[in-house]
């Protein structure tokens, strides 16, 4: 078989490649909640966030936010979350609650593996 010279292997495994890939069909995709539990903790969750959101200057809205994740096995995320908040309450009278929310997060993410 004698392919034409603007044709070559290379074009004939991308094109196999493409024709794969429009004929299979798509992979099936899973996913599950971030935060496990009921709809009650879910919605606390989601509430804490909201009110940080809207208030993103409230060391005390930051402080909740990083103590509903931490309770809902977020450690990581809640020190994130409560960083970040204390980063937005710069002069904020309240900004001292985030920063203890980000060190009592830290503090139970290290007790939580064992150092």
């Amino acid at each position: 078989m004698k392919l034409p010279r603007y044709f070559g292997l290379v074009d004939l495994g991308i094109l196999t490649m493409v024709a794969t890939a429009v004929v299979l069909p798509p992979r099936e995709m899973y996913a599950s909640d971030a935060i496990k539990g009921d709809d009650a903790k879910q919605f606390a969750v989601a509430l804490a966030e909201a009110r940080t959101i809207v208030h993103p200057q409230d060391g005390r809205a930051a402080e909740a936010f990083a103590r509903v994740l931490g309770e809902a096995n977020q450690k990581d995320w809640a020190i994130d979350a409560a960083v970040a908040s204390s980063e937005r309450a710069k002069g904020s009278p309240t900004r001292w609650r985030a920063l203890l929310a980000a060190s009592v997060a830290f503090v139970d993410r290290l007790e939580s593996r064992g150092w």
